[in-house]
């Protein structure tokens, strides 16, 4: 059963619309727990990453875009038509992929940023604990499998090395530009 994801960030949505979307694990757990109960409810799995530059909500199966985006519109409590041009929508390996971009700090406002590993782990765990998600490797969903291969990764290897390089890599282009205008610039000017 594929994943699907619908939310906001940084680069789609006001500071203000996304101030209205946060959500903490203890403000989380309601809203995983009502939509878990609720019957009209199209996903069987749900869980809400919300950092300070993003809200997302990933979801399996993929048919859920439009209660998604009406799960995030009652958050915000604004109509789901004015939220609509500030979200975006992946279905299948296009929301794994992202999912990854995200946990290796590679979506974010600072590239390569080592922080979001631990939110999005954190995330799982308060979706977990609601019970929104399965838990088990060997369960049939989506969702519960995901942040343990992305948490073994992130802090062992691969994840955790790209996250390194980059912020690395960025850390030293900007000491190198701001280097380079120093040089640039006689020091009459």
């Amino acid at each position: 059963m594929p994943l699907a994801r619908t939310g906001v960030n940084h680069r789609t949505a006001s500071v203000t619309l996304q101030e209205r979307l946060a959500l903490g694990p203890v403000a989380q757990r309601p809203v995983l727990h009502e939509s878990r109960q609720d019957p009209r409810a199209p996903f069987t799995e749900l869980a809400i990453l919300s950092t300070c530059n993003r809200t997302e909500v990933y979801a399996a199966p993929v048919d859920a875009s439009d209660a998604l985006l009406e799960l995030l519109s009652n958050i915000a409590g604004v109509p789901p038509a004015a939220l609509l041009p500030h979200t975006y929508h992946e279905t299948g390996v296009d929301a794994v992929r992202r999912l990854c971009r995200v946990a290796a700090g590679l979506d974010s406002m600072v590239l390569g940023e080592s922080e979001i590993q631990g939110q999005v782990a954190a995330a799982f765990r308060t979706a977990e604990e609601s019970g929104s998600v399965c838990s088990s490797p060997t369960g049939p969903l989506p969702i519960g499998r995901a942040p343990s291969a992305l948490t073994r990764r992130t802090s062992r290897d691969s994840f955790g090395r790209c996250s390194m390089r980059a912020s690395t890599a960025f850390r030293r282009s900007s000491r190198r530009r701001s280097c380079q205008q120093h040089m640039a610039q006689p020091s009459w000017i």
